[in-house]
Formats: C-alpha cells, structure tokens, sequence
C-alpha cells in the first residue's frame, strides 16, 4: 500500500507543468461535420488546412500573455499541487490508522501517533495556505483590472506607464503581462496534436483534454470543422488557450476544397492577431517648437499624417520626428502595460556649424562626414569643411588612388564652429594589413610552440646527467658537456621565439587598433605645414616615379610586361 501511494505522489509531482518563456503553438486534425462518406484527398485536406495554417503563423515572434491567461496558470499550479497534497495526506491518515493495528505498547502508539499528526496537521496546513493563495491570485487580479480601469479614467499621462502595484513589496502570486515567444509544436508545423479517444469525444473544454493538452506543454491550440457541399467547403476555426479552456475566437472560411492554400491563408490572418494578443495603444504626440512647422512623423518607417493621435499595437515601436531646419529627434520605447501613452517632441533648431578639417598626411581622397560627401583632398585644397551642427561626427577617408580608408571621428566638444581641426591618419587597407600580421603572429607562436619540447627534453637530460654525476653514478663528462650546450642551444631559440611572437603580437595589436577611428584633434600651425610638406614630398616622389617608368627602354617594359 505504501509503494502504491509513494508512485502516485511520484507521478503527481513529476506531472507539474512546466511553463517557459515560450508559448508553444498546436493544432488538431479538423473534423467533418456531416456524417457522409469522404474521399481521400477530402480527409487529407482535413490534416493539410491546419499544417498550413501553422506554417503561416509567423514563429519565434513575440505575444503578450493577459491577466486572466496568468491567472489560469497559476490556478492550475494550485490544483496539481493540491492534488498531490491529498495523496500525501491520505498516506499520512491511512498509516495513523494502520498504528492502532500493528503497536503493542501504549506509550510508544501514543508517541506514533502523536508524530502521525503532526505530519497531517503540516499537510492540512499547506492545503489551507494553497487555498487561501489561490483566492489571493483571483483577488490581485481583479484588483489589477480595477486599478487598470482608473487609470484609464485620469487625463494626465506621461511615457513611463503607471504602474498601481509599484509601491508593493510584497511578491506577486500572479506575474504581470509579459511578452512570450511563440514556437510551434515539437517545432514543426507538420506535426499535429492527437489527445486520447476519451479526451477528444469529452470535448476540447473538458478538463480531461486540458490536462492532455496541459501535459504536452500546449498553450495553444487551433482545432476546427469541415463541411464539404460538392467542390466548396466550409471550414471553422477556433482557437484554445490552456490551461483554462478559453475559446480567444473562431473564424469560418468557405472556398473550394482544393484550394486548402487560400483557405488556410486567411484563416491564419484571422488568427494571428488573436495568437499575438497585441492589443491596441493610443499615442498622443505633442510637439513644440519656436515657430510653426510641419513635421514628418514615422512610427516604424511608416510614415502617418495625423501624428496627434496615433493607434499602434502595443509593443516596441520606433518614432521619428523631423523638419526641415530642425534636428530629428528618434525615440524607441516598449509601449506596454497601458492603453495610453503621451510623447512630448521638443524640436531644437539645427545650427548650421561647420569645422575646418586638416590632415596631417594628406592625399588625394574623398572625405565622407555621417554618410554624406563632404569634400575632395587633392591639388586644389587639402582640406575639408564638414558641418558639425554642434554634435558629435564620425566619417571616413577614402583615397581614390588605392581605395584605401580609414575613419575619423570629431567629439562633442570639439564640434564647434569655425573650429580648425587636424586628423592624424593615413588610409591603408585594415583588413589586409590586419589579415597580414595574424598569419605572422600564428607563424611566432607556431614556432614558439615547436621549439619548447627541444628545450624542455634538453633541459631535462642535461639536469638529469648532473645529477646522476653529483651522486656519483655518472661519470661522463664530455656527455654532460655535450647535452649543456645543447640545451643552451635550445632555451636560446626559444627565448628569441618568445620574441619574435612578442613582437608580433604587438604589430597584430596594433594593426588592429587601427580600425578605430582617429580622434581629431585641435589644429596647430605646425602641424598644419608638416601636412602640406609631406603632401609636397609625397607628389614629387609619385612624379619621379611615373618619369623613371617612363623612361624604361621599350625592350625592357615589354619584358617587365612579359613577366
């Protein structure tokens, strides 16, 4: 008998639902209404509808649970726990009373029960605590939808959502409405959902198909029915949230029964929102500003001319505001837990700044500034005005000889107009350069690695030998001598390996800083001259070498070309 309790506690505990962050997408075989014969390709249509439907449903997207879905969950927790509680209790109860049968003595019964009841009173205690838990879980939940419904009767909003439980410390039974990511069954739409002959003839609001569907981690399922006149059908489609049974729609479609595609496409469009549960925000933009203008406002890219008053589904959106002659503000913000949200704009007047930019090694290149083309490094000028506005810039110098580049980046405080700056960079191709001193740093280390078992089995020989010499049991001398120098030899190449993968290592470290941008700094005269004569030199050294090219003997350039 104890065996017998002790398995079913087991199973009961072992039965718990285990809710993740993921909300797991089911669907069952649709069934046919009428009771007439159906041909083959009819009943694969039943199986067919819903897979489509499935595949559809976009996966691995984010929904929001409610209050109610919560609360069904964690009520469910409640009654399992229960449950099992009652088998430990009855275990308990049975076992007092099988004492009276199996004690002899008095004091020692007396002692067994006593402890007996002790352990019963502990289990009753904890069903009282599980009952008076669960009509504290109903409570917070109606309290969270009044408290909800007051809010939405006030005038007064701001962009962080009022929280009513904010001032609460103690912990929640029921977690508040988050977001979930949807993945389907066993992660793959061909897979659908079979409950037991019982479970199915009980109905999908049975608590026997709940616990089937509770068991297999469903969340949700979408079920239906088929009624087929000639070649049209009429399908309808509901879907199940468990645990707790609630039917969060149903749509019918007719069309031909051999285009199950379309069928099963806009019953999926229907079902989406429901899926999701994103429910609708209310965005009320005020923007302000010197003068009057006319602002182009996107949420999402998708640009809305009635900015004022805006309907968005709740979740994270993103916001731009821009004008001309003003700077564009972007705003991105999870617009949850309320059904109203207020976005104050307050546009700031672009100044029209610019800084003067010199280059300490000047060549012939284009300078880009956040994107946009801001002027030619050649003959004419070898430097470039780039328009700050007062914030923070980074851009990039591409040469037009090699196509090499590299980026520079002007700060916040130094974005001030009529500013002289100087940036101290010189294009190159990182990538090749970066890719260059890798492979030697792999090279140093390879040798590194290859040489120190020749140190390490010398050394080892050589200390071994003087030993066994100290100690009298070695006497060969010019062998000691002999596996010395050997293992100087070797600690040798491996210090100057150690070495060369030092340097290395820092060459490659530098190579690769050099994909950071160049920080510009403040523009002294020196400098500036410093970059007009190492463009100077740099020209006449081009110059020279494209009249030394063309000097070469005709015979000589048709080798070099052969070559």
């Amino acid at each position: 008998m104890k065996k017998k309790f002790c398995c079913c506690i087991f199973l009961c505990l072992f039965s718990l639902p285990v809710f993740c962050d993921d909300w797991v997408l089911a669907a069952t075989k649709f069934n046919f209404t009428r009771k007439t014969a159906v041909s083959s390709s009819q009943d694969s249509a039943a199986s067919l509808i819903p897979q489509l439907i499935l595949e559809r449903i976009a996966e691995n997207t984010s929904r929001m649970t409610t209050d109610e879905e919560l609360l069904d969950r964690r009520l469910n927790t409640f009654l399992t726990e229960r449950q099992s509680l009652f088998l430990q209790l009855s275990k308990e109860v049975q076992a007092r009373d099988a004492l009276v049968l199996t004690e002899d003595n008095p004091k020692k019964l007396k002692k067994l029960i006593a402890e007996e009841d002790l352990k019963i009173k502990e289990l009753q205690d904890k069903i009282e605590k599980n009952l008076e838990d669960c009509e504290k879980a109903r409570k917070e939940v109606a309290a969270r939808a009044a408290n909800l419904e007051a809010v939405k009767e006030k005038k007064s909003f701001s962009l962080i959502p009022f929280n009513p439980f904010a001032e609460k410390k103690e912990e929640q039974l029921v977690p508040f409405p988050s977001s979930e990511k949807v993945v389907l069954y066993n992660n793959d739409s061909t897979i659908l959902f079979s409950a037991s002959e019982g479970a199915a003839a009980e109905g999908y609001e049975s608590r026997s198909f709940e616990k089937e569907a509770v068991a297999k981690k469903i969340n949700g399922l979408i079920c239906g029915s088929i009624s087929i006149y000639g070649n049209y059908a009429s399908v309808t489609a509901s879907l199940y949230v468990y645990p707790g049974c609630k039917n969060m729609g149903t749509v019918t479609e007719v069309g031909n029964i051999n285009d199950c595609l379309t069928i099963a496409s806009n019953i999926a469009s229907y079902m989406i929102p429901k899926i999701l549960n994103s429910r609708p925000v209310e965005l009320i933009v005020n923007i302000s500003s010197e003068e009057e203008l006319t602002p182009v406002v996107t949420v999402d890219g998708v640009v809305h001319s009635e900015y004022s008053r805006m309907i968005v589904d709740s979740g994270i959106h993103t916001l731009e505001f821009s004008a001309k002659g003003y700077k564009t503000k972007i705003i991105t913000y999870n617009f949850e837990h309320d059904s109203r949200f207020t976005v104050e704009v307050p546009m700031e007047k672009e100044e029209k700044s610019q800084v003067l930019l010199h280059f300490r090694y000047p060549i012939i290149s284009e300078i880009y500034a956040d994107g946009q083309h801001a002027g030619t490094v050649g003959d004419e000028s070898l430097n470039a005005l780039v328009t700050v506005n007062g914030q923070a810039v980074i851009g990039q110098v591409v040469s037009d000889i090699d196509s090499s580049y590299y980026f520079y980046y002007i700060p916040e405080n130094l974005a001030e107009s009529e500013t002289e700056l100087i940036v101290k960079g010189l294009p190159s191709d990182v990538a090749a350069q970066i890719d260059k001193r890798r492979i030697w740093m792999y090279r140093s280390y390879t040798l590194l690695v290859v040489s120190l078992p020749f140190t390490l089995y010398t050394q080892g020989r050589y200390l071994s030998m003087v030993n066994g010499y100290n100690a009298g049991s070695y006497s060969d001398v010019d062998e000691i001598n002999r596996w010395n120098t050997m293992q100087r030899i070797s600690t040798g190449i491996t210090i100057g390996c150690a070495c060369f993968f030092a340097v290395e290592l820092v060459r490659y470290l530098r190579s690769a800083n050099r994909a950071l941008p160049v920080y510009a700094q403040p523009a002294g005269e020196k400098d500036i001259l410093k970059g007009e004569d190492w463009y100077r030199v740099r020209v006449n050294q081009m110059i020279e070498q494209k009249m030394s090219l063309q000097n070469v003997p005709e015979s000589e350039s048709e080798n070099e070309s052969v070559k």
